[in-house]
């Protein structure tokens, strides 16, 4: 089976080598993609969800654990009042600032259970 990525960033598309860019396709992770049930091995979200109010967050859960087979998320958060502070000066982009608690609630309301990763800014 070839491998397909779906990119969110435009700039990592155009960008991309010539000879993979045929396999990349450019959409927006918080509309619904027309795919199967577990079409994807692996679905990987990296530094993405932040961008996400809560929302979008619950949906795009839903959807990578319905489209795919594995998945893994790297996101942002933090355990401190400084770690939060590291956070909000950094991820200047963000609609959504949750703590490890938070983010571990959020994961197992909408029933994912997979691969994931907090990223903190000491």
């Amino acid at each position: 089976m070839p491998v397909r990525f779906e990119l969110t960033d435009g700039y990592a598309l155009n960008k991309s080598p010539a000879e993979i860019r045929k396999n990349l396709k450019f959409s927006d992770a918080r509309k619904k993609l027309n795919y199967k049930k577990k079409e994807f091995d692996l679905i990987l979200s990296i530094n993405l969800i932040h961008n996400f109010n809560i929302y979008e967050i619950f949906s795009f859960l839903k959807r990578i654990v319905y489209l795919s087979k594995k998945s893994y998320i790297a996101t942002e958060s933090y355990r401190n009042d400084k770690e939060l502070l590291n956070l909000q000066c950094w991820a200047l982009t963000a609609d959504s600032f949750f703590s490890s608690k938070e983010w571990d609630w959020i994961l197992r309301y909408n029933n994912y259970y997979r691969d994931y990763e907090l990223i903190y800014f000491t």
